[in-house]
């Protein structure tokens, strides 16, 4: 996990952080040797409209399938085959990435009595588990560039061992620019994107 620490709002809430690794070539122009930090101002949080529950939300740490285990960028420029970027590099595992800014960003904004993490022991009513599924580029024929996003959620009950519910999030943000940065920036955004709706869908299934 890498410690951000949390000044202001306006400090990073998630490091979609680029690292210019020396050598090899990009397949796409870079400035090689040259260390880029791309990182993300994270909104205040709003005040809730509705009063807080009493249960106590266990939120896991995020997982994330094999191929992303890893700190390669992913891209698909023809068909189905997945590459990653010879230079550019996140700064850590997405999924640790993502993980922590939940922390930041969503956790404050959720209307539960309190929100824990397992390693703190704490007993807790309700469990929310969240698989990264999909976290890649894609380059179309006319030079556009898209940003991917899945992730997998799951509310558990566990005071009676059930699930409440479980949805697959997908996001297709378009990149700024049809640059490894461009598509760092375009994650970003649909993360937001994926924290407000998370937020939305927990009142829904949760009431």
């Amino acid at each position: 996990m890498i410690p951000i620490s949390p000044l202001t709002w306006r400090i990073t809430w998630l490091v979609f952080s680029l690292v210019l690794m020396g050598g090899g070539c990009s397949p796409l122009p870079s400035r090689p040797q040259e260390k880029i930090l791309l990182t993300l101002e994270a909104p205040k949080p709003q005040p809730l409209n509705q009063p807080r529950k009493k249960q106590v939300l266990l939120l896991e740490h995020v997982n994330a399938v094999a191929s992303l285990r890893q700190t390669n960028i992913l891209y698909r420029s023809d068909g189905p085959s997945v590459s990653y970027f010879a230079n550019h590099r996140w700064l850590a595992m997405p999924a640790d990435l993502i993980d922590q800014a939940l922390m930041e960003s969503l956790a404050p904004r959720l209307p539960y009595a309190s929100v824990v993490r397992p390693e703190q022991g704490l007993a807790a009513n309700r469990a929310l588990s969240l698989v990264l599924l999909h976290l890649e580029q894609a380059f179309t024929a006319n030079g556009q560039s898209h940003e991917r996003l899945e992730m997998l959620a799951q509310l558990l009950d566990l005071n009676h061992g059930r699930v409440i519910g479980s949805r697959i999030f997908r996001y297709l943000e378009p990149a700024p620019t049809a640059t490894a940065e461009g598509g760092a920036l375009a994650a970003g955004t649909a993360l937001s994107r994926l924290f407000d709706d998370l937020r939305a869908w927990l009142g829904e299934v949760d009431p």
